[in-house]
């Protein structure tokens, strides 16, 4: 199956129905291989539960799209102007963080979940020169 080929050992998937009037109602529900597997325990709908992995993301990006859609949110501002200053942004990026650009993945944030600036290259995107500039401001190779 495509779960073992993939390595996943259960999973469970939900599909809330509603409108903008009352809460959703769970209309499918469904769970699918071990909720432990070194037990033998079948994944449970109830009783089974799993890590939410990346679905907060998910979630966050449309609540703001959301907000962005009622003109309650900005989301070409800068972050810096709503955040608590012990949570600020340092000013080390050539523009200012947005929500849209944190949204987009593409903040300039390093992928190594520091809250450190990427490489210069890294920001540019896919088919930029592999050469960047070390905090030193001479060039070094990144690799």
């Amino acid at each position: 199956s495509l779960m073992q080929q993939r390595g996943v050992v259960g999973a469970s998937v939900a599909v809330v129905w509603g409108d903008d009037d009352r809460e959703g109602d769970l209309s499918y529900s469904r769970t699918y291989g071990y909720g432990d597997k070194e037990t033998g325990d079948v994944a449970d709908a109830r009783g089974t539960a799993f890590g939410e992995g990346s679905c907060a993301r998910t979630i966050a990006a449309l609540a703001a799209l959301q907000l962005w859609q009622e003109e309650a949110l900005d989301l070409d501002r800068d972050v810096n102007a709503v955040l608590p200053r012990e949570l600020a942004v340092d000013a080390v990026f050539p523009t200012p963080v947005t929500l849209s650009r944190l949204l987009t993945h593409t903040s300039g944030f390093a992928d190594d979940g520091s809250s450190r600036p990427a490489s210069a290259d890294s920001r540019r995107g896919p088919g930029a020169s592999s050469r960047a500039s070390s905090p030193a401001g001479s060039e070094a190779e990144a690799g």
